[in-house]
This record gives C-alpha cells, sequence and structure tokens, in this order.
C-alpha cells in the first residue's frame, strides 16, 4: 500500500483500532483483575505494566499479557502446562467485582489447553509458553491475543505492587509485578539482542517517569550486563547503545524501511522486502506520538537515556561489571 492509499484510510483505521484496543484492553484487565484475587505466584510484566508508567496511559494500547512464574523451579514443559493450565482455568472461572458482564473462554483440544513454545530470542534460561483466550462481552466474541508465561526466569529483584489504573473503574492493586528497574532492564536488554521500535518508545517513558531516580542506573545496568554475559553479548554491543549507536544493531540493515512501515504502515517504493517487524505504531498508540523519522526516536531515547544515568560512564564506575562480558 503507497502512501496516498494509507493516508485516505488513516482515519478509519485509526477508529478501528481504538475500538479493538478498548474491548481487549476490557478482557485482559478483567483477567488480570481476577488473577490478583487469586493471589498466586505469578509476576505482571510487559506492556499492561508499562501502560501504568506513562504519563497519559492512553498513549500506550497494551497487547499480550505477559507473565512470570516466581513458584520455583519447573523440571520439564508437561509440568509447566500443567500448572499454568489449573491457573488460568481457575481465573476463567472467577467473576470479582468490575468483571461480572465479562467471561472468560479457553482453547482446548482433547480436554486439555493448548500451550505452544515462545522464542524471545533472549540469552538466558528463560523457557517461555503461551495459550490464548477469548473474551465474552455484550454476546460478542473478543479475541484477547496470547497469555505468556516464562519461568525458571533468574529475576533479580522481588516483585512490586503497583496501583493499577483500569481503562474503566477505579485503580486496584496488583501486587505482584515487575519493578520499574527490572522493567527496563529487560528492554535494553531486548533492544542490544533484538532492537524493536517499541521497545525504543516504552522506554523514553519509563526513564522519564516521576518514580525513577538516577540512584537506579546501576543497578539497572547490572541486571543488564548480567543478562548479556549469559547470552555472551559482547561489550562493543553493549557500549552501541549507551553511546545511542543503535543501527547496527538492527539486523536488517534497512533502517528507513522498517521506519517507515512501523510509523506511517506502508512500505517505501524503493524497499521491496517483506518487512520483518509485523508491529504498527498505530497498534501500540497513536502514530502522531511518535516523531517521523527514526533518528528523532533514537535521539529522544539517548537523551532520555544519559538524563537517566543510563551511560558508559555510569558502567564504568561499577566494580567488576565489565569483566563479565566477553
Amino acid at each position: 500500500m503507497n502512501k496516498d492509499e494509507m493516508e485516505a484510510l488513516r482515519p478509519l483505521l485509526l477508529a478501528e483500532l481504538r475500538e479493538e484496543n478498548r474491548e481487549r484492553m476490557l478482557v485482559n484487565e478483567a483477567f488480570i483483575r481476577r488473577a490478583v484475587a487469586l493471589q498466586q505466584p505469578f509476576m505482571l510484566k510487559g506492556s499492561f505494566v508499562t501502560r501504568q508508567y506513562f504519563a497519559n496511559p492512553e498513549d500506550r494500547f497494551p497487547y499480550d499479557l505477559d507473565w512470570v512464574y516466581t513458584g520455583g523451579r519447573i523440571d520439564d514443559v508437561e509440568k509447566a502446562t500443567e500448572i499454568f493450565s489449573r491457573w488460568i482455568e481457575t481465573i476463567a472461572g472467577l467473576v470479582v467485582p468490575g468483571t461480572e458482564n465479562i467471561a472468560l473462554q479457553l482453547d482446548f483440544q482433547d480436554k486439555k489447553m493448548i500451550w505452544e513454545a515462545v522464542d524471545y530470542s533472549m540469552s538466558w534460561d528463560k523457557p517461555t509458553i503461551s495459550t490464548s483466550y477469548y473474551g465474552l462481552m455484550g454476546g460478542k466474541k473478543i479475541y484477547m491475543g496470547e497469555v505468556d508465561i516464562s519461568y525458571n526466569v533468574p529475576v533479580e529483584m522481588n516483585p512490586v505492587p503497583i496501583t493499577y489504573q483500569p481503562l474503566t473503574g477505579d485503580p486496584f492493586i496488583v501486587s505482584h509485578a515487575v519493578p520499574l528497574p527490572l522493567q527496563i532492564s529487560w528492554k535494553l536488554h531486548q533492544t542490544i539482542v533484538r532492537p524493536r521500535f517499541k521497545d525504543m518508545f516504552d522506554l523514553i517513558h519509563l526513564l522519564q517517569h516521576p518514580s525513577y531516580t538516577r540512584d537506579m542506573a546501576p543497578t539497572i545496568l547490572k541486571a543488564m550486563v548480567k543478562e548479556c554475559a549469559e547470552g555472551k553479548v559482547a561489550q562493543h554491543q553493549v557500549n552501541k547503545l549507551l553511546t545511542g549507536d543503535l543501527v547496527p544493531l538492527f539486523n536488517d540493515g534497512d533502517i528507513f524501511g522498517l521506519w517507515q512501515f512501523f510509523r506511517f504502515g506502508y512500505v517505501h517504493e524503493d524497499w521491496q522486502k517483506k518487512p520483518s517487524l509485523t508491529w504498527l505504531a498505530a497498534e501500540l498508540t497513536n502514530p502522531d506520538n511518535l516523531p517521523a523519522t527514526f533518528k528523532e526516536l533514537r535521539e529522544a531515547l539517548f537523551e532520555a537515556m544519559q538524563r537517566a544515568g543510563i551511560t558508559i560512564e555510569t558502567l564504568h564506575s561499577i566494580p567488576y561489571v565489565e569483566r563479565k562480558l566477553p
């Protein structure tokens, strides 16, 4: 689709995406409310947490639900599916205040939930399995995306409670959520090993949140370096991130083409390859919240990192931390 065709469809596309995002969020937040009521060892992470750190949460549309199991080591995937299936089936059967009009419908095959392995391209031992479910709201069936659950994750920081502001209704407490420094560390590592525009966008907002303080920077960098070391990420790759030289980190060198697809939803006439990034900016936020060029996004992230103390100088100030990297 060329630029003119995309621009003509833009208002309709954005309106449809906003409504889809709203419906999906209502059902996913019903899942979160019910999960919170169970008080089981699952830590909420990902975009539903990230959204809470935006000055205006309406500027971030979450998608899949991401959890980390913190109840101890699981030795095989069969045991993981047994534990996680029991948890999700219990959630689907719960009714808690604020979710009475939303039913959750699970995917079964031969009376068992359907699970699939997920490859996050991360370095450490982080097996993740995924399942999907539907919401029934007002007689309408709504596909909710995936529920991804990671286990055997070497979590360096304990889960923290956060006040969760849902799309509708009163705030509630999520007692086990990823702490802000760890969420930032994971996104920094992601940007080194498999950079995505959405993580860069998120990092800018996470680093600017009022609860962030510069004294978190050494903790964040320690956790990031440990993760990089376990995945044999080289020092020069870390340096690329910390100096804002992000282009070499992208496996696909055509950043212009990728950005045109992500930001504007069309493929440049000189770019014949199929986009390797499936996300569109409009699925994450109002595209007008993003700069027009990748260069501006990169510069905004680098400035946010500098203000937050996520720098080479901070890395050098941490005793022995660089010795962990190849």
